[in-house]
């Protein structure tokens, strides 16, 4: 009986003693481990988040109710996506773009450019039969309201990175707004090709020759261009009021208003 509680303890007693050896004396790394530990992984953090109740805010869903193939929408050779906010009954606005500055059929220019509409819920039974005809309608979860907006705004942006990822240039709109998206065609152009052969706006327009200076020597696959806007107040009452649970700041952060958005692509 003693026999084996002597050895029971001097079990015990050489576990506790290789436990502190592991804890006070780490093993040794041979060369290899070494390199390894040396050129680990470094973490490094861009655009340090306010500290916010907001967390999960953003959740955006595209419905099935038009029967609607997302990957088939756009070309695999597009190399422009432009995504327009509309509302369910904006049926003639639609029309009305469809027929002028989104007219493929009458620019060549835009012969390599994705549209689609972005819509919120509706019990229409027009825009049931729009979707069918025309094929570019992406309806979202959501029902059709002003503070909704910024939800359609993720989801164009959610949707393009889903369905169109292998679009690298991006164009945000609404469809109260004309674009002449053939000058926007030969920008495209030239940010693919860093030419302006191609195009006599952008070789003569004294405007789009400043314009293209200053894109010349920046990173044309990471380019955001907007505006930015800085120190703004919260505002808690009226149109543009912003509700605490997604932003409980006084100030809100900086934030760039954005006309073109370019998605990174590897050349």
């Amino acid at each position: 009986m003693y026999y084996r509680i002597g050895i029971l303890s001097i079990i015990i007693f050489a576990f506790v003693l290789i436990r502190i050896c592991i804890i006070l004396c780490p093993l040794s790394l041979n060369s290899n481990d070494s390199l390894t530990a040396t050129n680990s992984p470094v973490i490094v953090y861009l655009c340090p988040q306010f500290p916010s109740s907001s967390k999960g805010y953003f959740h955006v869903d595209f419905t099935d109710n038009f029967s609607l193939n997302y990957s088939k929408i756009c070309k695999s050779d597009d190399i422009l996506l432009i995504y327009i906010l509309s509302k369910a009954n904006h049926i003639k606005r639609r029309e009305a773009i469809r027929r002028t500055w989104a007219n493929k059929n009458q620019y060549d220019q835009l012969f390599r450019i994705c549209f689609i509409f972005l819509i919120g819920l509706t019990t229409n039974s027009d825009v049931f039969s729009e979707a069918a005809i025309y094929g570019d309608l992406v309806q979202l979860n959501l029902n059709e309201s002003y503070q909704n907006i910024v939800y359609k705004e993720v989801g164009g942006l959610k949707w393009s990175h889903i369905y169109t990822s292998h679009i690298p240039y991006l164009f945000k709109t609404d469809d109260d707004i004309i674009v002449d998206t053939i000058l926007l065609s030969d920008i495209t152009k030239f940010f693919i090709d860093n030419r302006t052969d191609h195009s006599d706006y952008l070789q003569k327009q004294d405007k789009i020759k400043a314009f293209i200076n200053q894109t010349s020597s920046v990173n044309k696959f990471t380019l955001f261009k907007g505006i930015s806007i800085q120190g703004h107040k919260t505002k808690r009452r009226g149109k543009f009021a912003l509700h605490h649970l997604a932003w409980n700041h006084d100030i809100l952060p900086g934030y760039c208003r954005y006309e073109l958005s370019l998605r990174e692509k590897k050349l």
